[in-house]
């Protein structure tokens, strides 16, 4: 079974369209919160070993797919900034020992404690990781990689924004490039 919780709407079209094929998808609703349980066939099975290898040939489809999920594209200061959250540390440990040793420089660390409390009032019910690239020409590599494999329209875009604001202070001389 894969899970999955979200407020988005765009994100339950998307994981009931890839799921739907495989097995069972049910969908409940509760105070603006989507619940999808997906009940999936045994072409899943290689996932229950969670055991990852950055040899493995699929991984830019898998850290595309996991961004579509926990990740986030933003202009942040003015600049382009790319984010993965989640509890499972092991997943972004994969990830983050996967981008460099493809190139992609990126920071891997807690950012919130099991019960500590959120801005929001909720409470972290486990330690939460984040993966963060924060360099201009490290997140235009890294979009342009991942783009092939992207599903989620918010996301498609927000990536489109970020690569039209490096580009734009490549152009005004603030970043960098050899061309």
């Amino acid at each position: 079974m894969a899970r999955c919780h979200t407020t988005e709407k765009v994100q339950v079209t998307l994981i009931e369209g890839l799921f739907s094929s495989y097995g069972k998808v049910t969908i409940s609703k509760n105070k603006g919160h989507y619940h999808i349980n997906c009940l999936l066939n045994n072409s899943f099975h290689f996932l229950l070993t969670k055991k990852f290898s950055p040899k493995n040939l699929h991984q830019l489809s898998f850290i595309a797919g996991y961004f579509d999920a926990e990740g986030n594209s933003q202009l942040n200061q003015g600049r382009a900034r790319i984010k993965i959250d989640s509890y499972d540390i092991d997943i972004l440990r994969w990830i983050s020992n996967s981008l460099t040793l493809s190139g992609f420089e990126n920071k891997l660390w807690k950012i919130g404690n099991r019960g500590d409390k959120r801005t929001d009032g909720t409470y972290f019910n486990n330690d939460l990781w984040r993966i963060t690239l924060n360099k201009a020409l490290v997140i235009k590599k890294f979009i342009e990689a991942i783009s092939p494999y992207m599903k989620h329209k918010k996301q498609i875009i927000n990536m489109n924004k970020c690569l039209e604001n490096i580009e734009e202070r490549i152009e005004k001389g603030s970043i960098y490039a050899a061309r």
